[in-house]
């Protein structure tokens, strides 16, 4: 009878050991697939929110050239800037034939190296500058004006006589998470621009494509836009 009690008590711990192996395994296993989840749920949200701030960033900036002009009565460019920053002075209302009092406005867009983010600056006539920003975790921002029949990468409407044709706006942001591979958005001008036109980069440009690109066509360039806004 002892015996026999000592074999089924060895039986029943090596049942309960081959549960908690199994256990374990599955344990193991569920751990795995909730932090493969996470990092999914992760990247898919990161590449929401920059496909966000990009999206605001290219939007605001394509709005405000629509309605954009050369000159204002004191002499100031109603289109400035250089690789990272742009200043456009433009309407508020589209569709205007001519500038009506109180409707000037102005956007600003910087990108700063240190904290990586793209702060845009809104003023105007009766309205109270506000700044916001409109692009975070940018590595590197590249802005770039047609003119003539080559790319600048600064822009003076007034020392030029007349608007860009079209601006060129990349966004590279941070690695983490960025799949290199994803073809960047295009604009038909792309393909109408020879290619031999186009400056040499900028030796500080990631290595990789950008994530997002957007060529803009500004619609009062060239003949009609030296009109002075007011």
């Amino acid at each position: 009878m002892t015996r026999a009690r000592s074999k089924r008590r060895a039986f029943t711990l090596i049942e309960v050991l081959l549960a908690l192996a199994l256990l374990a395994g599955v344990a193991g296993g569920a751990l795995g697939l909730l932090s493969d989840l996470t990092r999914r749920q992760a990247h898919i949200r990161t590449h929401s929110e920059r496909s966000l701030d990009g999206g605001a960033l290219i939007d605001r900036l394509e709005r405000a050239l629509q309605t954009s002009y050369a000159q204002n009565a004191a002499g100031e460019p109603g289109v400035r800037g250089d690789d990272h920053s742009i200043r456009v002075m433009h309407r508020g209302v589209v569709g205007h034939a001519e500038m009506a009092v109180g409707d000037r406005r102005t956007l600003e867009a910087h990108w700063s190296e240190t904290d990586h983010v793209v702060t845009g600056t809104f003023s105007g006539d009766g309205v109270e500058t506000q700044s916001e920003p409109l692009a975070r975790r940018v590595e590197r921002l590249r802005l770039r004006y047609f003119h003539g029949s080559r790319w600048l990468s600064s822009f003076d409407s007034v020392g030029a006589g007349e608007l860009p044709s079209a601006i060129e706006i990349a966004i590279w942001f941070e690695p983490a998470g960025v799949d290199a591979s994803t073809a960047p958005e295009t604009s038909p001008l792309d393909d109408r621009i020879d290619a031999s036109l186009v400056p040499e980069e900028a030796t500080d440009l990631p290595t990789r494509s950008p994530d997002r690109v957007r060529t803009m066509v500004v619609p009062d360039a060239p003949g009609a836009s030296w009109e002075v806004g007011g």
